[in-house]
C-alpha cells in the first residue's frame, strides 16, 4: 500500500442544486399536490434529541390544531406556531423564518445556532380513472434535501405513520422512493392524504446565508410526487448504472454495473446477449445467481472480456429476467467515455482513497493496456494528499501516515481531534491554505493546527498561506504559484527525502474503561 509523503490542505467547498422537472400523471390515475403548505415555525434541533420519530412532539395521526404553540429558544417570547408557504412552479419550496433574530442568535452561538427543524404539511389528492382496476396503488416520491416524510389518510382511517427517508443530500444518483399508500384509494371518488415532511436546516447542506448577504437561513426543498407511469414489472434504472472509462480502446476495469428495479415480484437474471456487432468485446454474467426483491433496486454486475480495442460510444446488450413463469427482456444501452492516457484519483474518504490507489496500481500494470512505463504505478508509491473543506480537515488527521501502523491507528478515526495527532506529521511536508474571510470555517482553525505542529516540532516543514479577503471557496485556491511550487518540489524530491527528526512520537486514541 502507498504511504503518505506530502499533504496539501485547502479549506473550501461549494453547493450545487440540481434542476427538477414537474411531476407527471399516469394515464389511469391522476395526482394533484396542493401548492399551499402548513409550516411549523423553526424549532432548535436540540429539542428533538430524545424524540422517537421526526415529529414526536406532534401527533400526525390525529387532527392538527393549527393554533398550537411550542416552546422554542429561537423566537421572541419563547413560543412558535404555524405559518404558510407556497411551492414554486419549478417544484421547489423555499422555507425561511425572517422574524427570528438569527443575527443575534449567531452572535452568541456561532453558525450552529442557524440549524433548525420544521414540519411541513400539504394535501395529496388521488383521482381514479373512469374504469379503475382494484390494484394496490403506489406513489413515487422524489424529495430533495428533505430528511423524512410520511403519508396519512385524511378520512380518519387508522394508520400508524411510516417514515421514509428523503434525499437530504440531493444526491444526483438517488432514486425516487416507491411508497405504498397507507390505505387503498376510492375507486369512484377522489381520495385525499396528508403528506408530512420534516425539513432540517444544516449549514453544510444549504450554505451560509452570509454568502447571499443575508442573516436568514433558507431551506430549498424539492418536492416531486407522481404515479408511476411504467407498467413494466421490472425497470432499467439508468441513473444507477456504473461504467468504467475506456483507455485507448480498453476498459479501465473488468466490470459494468446495471441498475435494475423490481416494480412487482421477485426477478432473477438468467441471460445476457449482445444486440449488435461489438467485435472483440463480450459481456458475461457472473456465476452467482442475481435476484431482485419486490420494490428493490440492485446493481447487476456483468464482466467485460476484450480481445481487441473498442472505440464505440455505447455498449448495448439484452438482459433476460424471469419471475416464476413470466419472462422480461431489458434492452440496455450504456454510454461509454473514451479517454486518452491521463490518470486521476479521487476518494470520498481516506480509506476509500488508499483502496482506490491500490486498485489503480494493479490496473496500470495490466499488460493488455500497453501503458508507457511512466504511467505504471508501482506498489508502495509515495503520494500527495489534497483535500478541501471537510476533506481538508481530514488530511490534517495523520491517521494513515504509516500504513504499517494502520491496525494501531484504527481506533483514532474519530473526527475533529486533529490537534491530538499533530505529532504524526512532524516528518511530512505540509502546505495549508485558508481564505482570510472564510464564512464557513473560521481561519483560526488552520492557524491553530499549523501552530500546534510547529510548537510540537519547531523544524517541521509546514507552510501556512492565508489568502486575505478570500472566502470558503475561490477559483485560484489550488491554481496559484505557491501550490504549484509545493507540488513540483514534492514530486521532484520525493526519492531523496529523509526523516528530519531523530525521534518520533506516535499519537493514538485508547478506548477503554476507567
Amino acid at each position: 500500500m502507498p504511504y503518505l509523503a506530502t499533504l496539501l490542505i485547502v479549506i473550501a467547498a461549494y453547493v450545487m442544486v440540481s434542476e427538477q422537472t414537474p411531476f407527471l400523471s399516469s394515464s389511469a390515475w391522476t395526482l394533484r399536490i396542493d401548492p399551499v403548505w402548513d409550516v411549523s415555525v423553526g424549532l432548535p434541533p436540540p429539542q428533538l434529541l430524545f424524540n422517537l420519530s421526526p415529529l414526536d412532539y406532534l401527533s400526525v395521526s390525529e387532527p392538527i390544531d393549527y393554533q398550537q404553540m411550542w416552546p422554542s429558544s429561537y423566537a421572541d417570547g419563547g413560543l412558535v406556531g404555524w405559518s404558510k408557504a407556497n411551492i414554486g412552479v419549478d417544484g421547489y419550496l423555499e422555507l425561511s423564518f425572517p422574524d427570528i433574530r438569527w443575527k443575534s442568535l449567531r452572535s452568541y452561538e456561532g453558525w450552529a445556532a442557524l440549524q433548525h427543524h420544521a414540519v411541513l404539511r400539504t394535501t395529496l389528492t388521488l383521482q381514479p380513472p373512469s374504469d379503475p382496476i382494484a390494484n394496490s396503488i403506489r406513489l413515487l416520491f422524489d424529495l430533495k434535501q428533505v430528511s423524512y416524510f410520511t403519508i396519512i389518510p385524511q378520512d380518519g382511517s387508522p394508520a400508524s405513520p411510516e417514515w421514509h427517508a428523503g434525499n437530504i443530500y440531493d444526491m444526483e444518483r438517488a432514486l425516487p422512493e416507491l411508497v405504498e399508500l397507507p390505505t387503498d384509494p376510492s375507486l369512484s371518488n377522489p381520495t385525499k392524504y396528508d403528506l408530512f415532511v420534516s425539513g432540517d436546516y444544516e449549514i453544510r447542506l444549504f450554505g451560509d446565508p452570509l454568502v447571499r448577504n443575508s442573516n436568514v437561513p433558507v431551506q430549498r426543498l424539492g418536492i416531486r410526487v407522481e404515479v408511476p407511469s411504467s407498467t413494466s414489472p421490472v425497470i432499467h434504472q439508468s441513473t444507477q448504472d456504473v461504467s468504467c472509462d475506456f483507455l485507448d480502446g480498453y476498459a479501465f476495469g473488468d466490470a459494468l454495473g446495471i441498475g435494475i428495479q423490481s416494480a412487482a415480484g421477485w426477478w432473477t437474471v438468467k441471460a445476457v446477449s449482445a444486440t449488435n456487432n461489438q467485435t472483440g468485446l463480450d459481456i458475461l454474467l457472473s456465476d452467482v445467481s442475481f435476484t431482485i426483491a419486490p420494490s428493490q433496486t440492485r446493481i447487476l454486475p456483468v464482466r467485460i472480456h476484450q480481445t481487441t480495442p473498442f472505440f464505440g460510444e455505447t455498449i448495448t446488450f439484452d438482459l433476460t429476467l424471469e419471475s416464476g413463469t413470466d419472462s422480461q427482456i431489458l434492452s440496455i444501452s450504456m454510454p461509454i467515455t473514451q479517454r486518452r492516457l491521463r490518470l486521476g484519483l479521487a476518494g470520498t474518504s481516506a480509506r476509500d482513497a488508499w483502496a482506490s490507489l491500490d486498485a489503480l496500481s494493479v490496473l496500470t500494470q495490466r499488460r493488455e493496456f500497453s501503458l508507457p512505463e511512466g504511467w505504471v504505478i508501482p506498489p508502495d508509491t509515495k503520494v500527495i494528499v489534497i483535500g478541501h473543506s471537510n476533506g481538508g480537515q481530514g488530511t490534517w488527521s495523520g491517521h494513515f501516515i504509516d500504513p504499517s501502523l494502520r491496525a494501531i491507528l484504527e481506533s483514532s478515526l474519530t473526527p475533529d481531534d486533529n490537534d491530538l495527532h499533530m505529532s504524526n506529521l512532524v516528518d511530512t511536508r505540509v502546505l495549508a491554505i485558508h481564505g482570510g474571510d472564510d464564512e464557513n470555517v473560521p481561519v483560526w482553525h488552520t492557524r491553530e493546527l499549523s501552530s500546534a505542529l510547529k510548537a510540537w516540532y519547531p523544524s517541521a516543514n509546514v507552510s501556512f498561506q492565508e489568502d486575505a479577503g478570500q472566502g470558503h471557496w475561490y477559483s485560484n485556491v489550488l491554481d496559484n504559484p505557491k501550490t504549484l511550487e509545493f507540488l513540483n518540489d514534492a514530486i521532484s524530491n520525493h526519492d531523496n527525502e529523509e526523516p528530519l527528526s531523530r525521534s518520533f512520537t506516535l499519537t493514538e486514541d485508547l478506548v477503554g474503561c476507567m
